[in-house]
């Protein structure tokens, strides 16, 4: 057996060999505009592009979607604001395209293929009521490195939009019932610790709606749901990426009224509902999680009022909830 395997690797490597020289050799003598494809990621694994370099970029589809009448808000989009005047540009075009479900468009800007990544990766970070667009897609480029043409992926979600916004209402409109950002935060919370599953083999597990709709997903469709209803709440709250005791891992900074914690909804959940990785500091949260990528760059938590410790110790404030 272990013989048959070895032939069969050695098989598809020299396909892959001939595949690649072949294409090589089409690219060079002018027979083909398009090269071989390759694959790139972010670093930490939450999102993932494949590429094609051009000869001719001329006649590239545009949705002619560019997203020139949107703004942002540097309190509930940090990452919009970390990116460059250019980066900013092809960030409105993105969204507007995602809202639009255009998936196909010339970026307004020239852009390198270096700074790409960051830009798609800002949005997705940003923008959890996108809950159809996809963490992969693709894009052409051409040999001075410069982005020509993306194409966006849709994970069809978009087709269930009033499913997805009919649960979150109800969990918004309950929420709204609490008084204070704090307990609501707590609501939320243990709202989505006691509907959701932790389950790796989800569908669309990298979405809001794959946590709100169907109650299966992994940390980043926890982080993004609550992200999502806080926004909706008018909470400022962020989507942070990393490791968590050295695995990729996502999760939430909140905003409340003396200064911004840390949340992993995720880790509570498997903790069976306990509140131990709520509204943290960085340096608690230091000890089994670190930040990467652009989430390194946005805010730091040191706010202590709201950590759960210390308002579960004040018996008339302690919020905890628990559902049939």
């Amino acid at each position: 057996m272990k013989e048959f395997f070895r032939i069969i690797t050695l098989f598809l490597l020299v396909c892959g060999i001939i595949f690649l020289s072949y294409n090589i050799y089409s690219y060079a003598n002018g027979k083909t505009d398009n090269f071989f494809a390759i694959t790139m990621s972010n670093g930490d694994g939450t999102l993932i592009s494949s590429a094609t370099l051009v000869r001719n970029s001329s006649k590239l589809e545009d949705s002619g979607i560019k997203g020139d009448e949107y703004d942002f808000n540097s309190l509930y989009n940090p990452y919009y604001y970390l990116l460059s005047n250019d980066g900013k540009k092809l960030y409105k075009q993105i969204y507007a395209n995602a809202l639009n479900y255009k998936e196909t468009f010339v970026p307004v800007v020239d852009i390198s293929v270096d700074d790409l990544l960051d830009v798609v990766e800002s949005v997705l970070n940003d923008h959890p009521e996108l809950f159809w667009l996809g963490n992969s897609f693709s894009y052409k480029y051409n040999s001075k490195n410069i982005c020509k043409q993306i194409t966006l992926t849709f994970n069809g979600t978009q087709h269930d939009k009033d499913l997805f916004y009919s649960v979150s209402q109800k969990i918004i409109d309950e929420a709204k019932g609490f008084g204070t950002d704090y307990e609501k935060e707590l609501f939320v919370h243990d709202k989505l610790v006691q509907m959701i599953e932790f389950d790796e083999s989800a569908i669309n597990n990298q979405s809001a709606y794959s946590a709100l709709v169907t109650g299966k997903t992994v940390c980043a469709g926890y982080a993004r749901a609550f992200q999502y209803i806080m926004m909706q709440l008018g909470i400022p709250t962020y989507y942070v990426t990393g490791t968590a005791d050295g695995e990729s891992h996502a999760w939430n900074i909140v905003k409340l009224s003396d200064g911004y914690y840390n949340v992993d909804v995720t880790w509570d959940d498997e903790l069976h509902g306990t509140h131990s990785l709520f509204n943290k500091t960085d340096e608690e949260f230091s000890k089994h999680h670190t930040r990467s990528s652009l989430s390194s760059r946005i805010v730091s938590c040191n706010a202590t009022s709201y950590e759960f410790k210390n308002i579960s110790s004040k018996k008339e404030e302690q919020f905890v909830y628990y559902y049939e």
